[in-house]
């Protein structure tokens, strides 16, 4: 059971969405980086994205979950990021797919939400070049 999620954008430690994340089911959070993605933020509606290009890196945090109920911790991350369980269905606002990251040099599985933006491509907002989401007030952005 893959129990591991790669956040880049408002779940991450110190962020407003971060309270989504039930604390007593972590076992181990990590800094990671996302290879072969592009950080956007959508300022309009104070949320940051990721979409696939070459040649780019998202930088973030891997939560390591317990598997004691994580099915309702996904859940829960699922609801905050519009999947509804079916990869590419134009309701989602974001798919939720595995891929591999970097942390310390080790490529490790996880889930990471992409930007489903084969169906959403006017909210794509402005680029990150350094692929690093601080918050919307450390990117010089505003809600």
């Amino acid at each position: 059971m893959l129990t591991k999620v790669f956040t880049y954008g408002t779940l991450k430690r110190g962020l407003h969405n971060n309270h989504i994340i039930d604390e007593s089911l972590v076992e181990n959070i990590s800094e990671a980086k996302l290879e072969g993605y592009v950080l956007y933020y959508v300022s309009g509606g104070g949320f940051p994205l990721i979409v696939p290009e070459e040649g780019k890196v998202v930088h973030g945090e891997l939560f390591e979950f317990k598997t004691q109920d994580w099915e309702q911790q996904l859940e829960r991350l699922d609801a905050l990021e519009g999947y509804n369980g079916k990869h590419n269905d134009s309701y989602n606002l974001y798919n939720r797919i595995k891929v591999n990251v970097i942390v310390d040099g080790e490529e490790i599985e996880c889930w990471v939400y992409e930007f489903n933006y084969k169906h959403n491509l006017r909210l794509i907002g402005e680029r990150i070049e350094d692929g690093n989401f601080l918050g919307p007030r450390q990117n010089r952005f505003s809600f």
